[in-house]
C-alpha cells in the first residue's frame, strides 16, 4: 500500500513540475512574452525527454519553433477574423454590443487565447512526442479549453499580468496530462486491483 502512495506522489510531482516551473519562471522573469514562449517549448521538451519521437536536438527545435508558429497562427487567425468583421461591422460598433461585461471586440480576443493557442499547441504536441489521439487526450484538451475560456471570461481582461501564467500553467499540466497517461492508467488499475 505505501508503494502505491510513493508511486502516486511522484506522478504527482512529474504531473506539476512543468506546471510549477513555467509558473515560477513566468512570475519570477520580467521579460517579454516571446521568452515566456520559449521557456515554455524548453520546460515541456526537459522534462519529458523520454516520450520524444526523435533526437534531442530536433525536438528542441521543433518544439520552440512549433510554440512560436502556435502563437503567430493563432494571433493571424484573429487578425483575420477582424478584417473580415470590419469588412461588414464597424470595429467601434463591436465596442457597444455588451454582455455580461464583455465587449463583442474582447470576446473575439478571447478566441485565439483560450481556443485556436490550445488547440494548435495539443496538434503539434502530438508531431513531436509519443501520445495516442483517444478520448483521454480528447476529455483533457476540451477541459483545458472550456478551463480556460472561463477564466478569460470571468477576468474579462486577457491581458492581466497573471493571464499568461495561468495559460502556461493549464497547458503544461494539460499537456503533462496527456503524455503521462499511461502511468495514470497503471497507477490507477494498480490502485484499484489493491483494494
Amino acid at each position: 500500500m505505501k508503494a502505491t502512495y510513493k508511486n502516486l506522489f511522484l506522478l504527482a510531482v512529474k504531473l506539476l513540475l512543468p506546471s510549477l516551473l513555467c509558473l515560477l519562471l513566468f512570475r519570477l522573469l520580467d521579460i517579454d512574452i516571446g521568452y515566456h514562449i520559449l521557456l515554455f517549448s524548453l520546460v515541456i521538451v526537459s522534462v519529458n525527454f523520454d516520450k520524444v519521437k526523435y533526437n534531442y536536438t530536433i525536438t528542441l527545435f521543433s518544439s520552440v519553433a512549433l510554440s512560436y508558429i502556435a502563437f503567430f497562427v493563432s494571433i493571424g487567425i484573429y487578425f483575420g477574423m477582424g478584417y473580415i468583421l470590419m469588412q461588414f461591422v464597424e470595429l467601434d460598433k463591436l465596442e457597444e454590443i455588451h454582455f455580461y461585461g464583455y465587449t463583442l471586440k474582447n470576446f473575439f480576443l478571447l478566441l485565439p487565447i483560450s481556443i485556436y493557442s490550445p488547440l494548435l499547441m495539443f496538434r503539434f504536441y502530438r508531431i513531436i512526442f509519443e501520445t495516442k489521439y483517444n478520448n483521454f487526450h480528447k476529455i483533457v484538451k476540451w477541459i483545458t479549453i472550456i478551463t480556460l475560456s472561463i477564466y478569460y471570461v470571468i477576468v474579462k481582461d486577457s491581458s492581466t499580468e497573471y493571464s499568461g501564467t495561468v495559460w502556461q500553467f493549464l497547458m503544461a499540466l494539460a499537456l503533462q496530462l496527456i503524455l503521462n497517461e499511461k502511468e495514470i492508467i497503471k497507477l490507477f488499475a494498480s490502485k484499484k486491483n489493491s483494494v
